[in-house]
């Protein structure tokens, strides 16, 4: 079973009710973004079960693969073949080492990682979108999503090597 969490460069968010997975992988920065990025999506199943993934850089590239939860706290990621931005770092397609991941911090109030769509907006202390908090989130930032109230979210700026940001943002500003 999959736990919501960070298995290091790996963030990993499941939505309890419908067990869609959603997770977001950084390695190799390049200022503050990272040269191989990219999501991963699919509906745990029993064993290994199929998902769908994209380049954050370059999101018209697309891969499949599957995922697979071997043991408590350890995820396994195979692609069908690796992201060009990532063939200096872990392979994700080869099967005979397959790119494990290990539980480092549990959170379960992560339910799903989604996409900044939005060129900047403004991260509000309440959900009612009124008061400004501190910070703000771009275009293309990965969020995880912790808690919905009406048109708002309430989210934090998700990867390993980001900035931590939170606070409530429109359900209309994610992809």
């Amino acid at each position: 079973m999959i736990e919501s969490g960070q298995y290091g460069q790996l963030w990993v968010a499941k939505d309890p009710q419908t067990l869609q997975v959603t997770g977001f992988f950084q390695a190799g920065t390049s200022g503050e973004l990272a040269k191989c990025a990219f999501f991963v999506k699919g509906t745990e199943g029993k064993g290994r079960f199929p998902i769908k993934s994209f380049s954050l850089l370059k999101p018209q590239i697309a891969m499949t693969g599957h995922m697979l939860s071997q043991s408590e706290g350890e995820l396994m990621v195979i692609l069908d073949e690796d992201f060009p931005d990532c063939v200096d770092h872990k392979s994700f397609s080869d099967t005979s080492e397959p790119a494990t991941f290990v539980l480092t911090k549990a959170h379960p109030k992560w339910t799903t990682i989604r996409m900044v769509k939005l060129k900047k907006v403004f991260l509000f202390a309440t959900a009612a979108l009124t008061k400004k908090g501190s910070g703000f989130v771009n275009q293309g930032d990965p969020v995880v999503l912790t808690e919905t109230k009406g048109k708002s979210v309430h989210v934090d700026r998700a990867g390993p090597q980001m900035k931590n940001r939170s606070g409530w943002i429109p359900l209309s500003a994610l992809q």
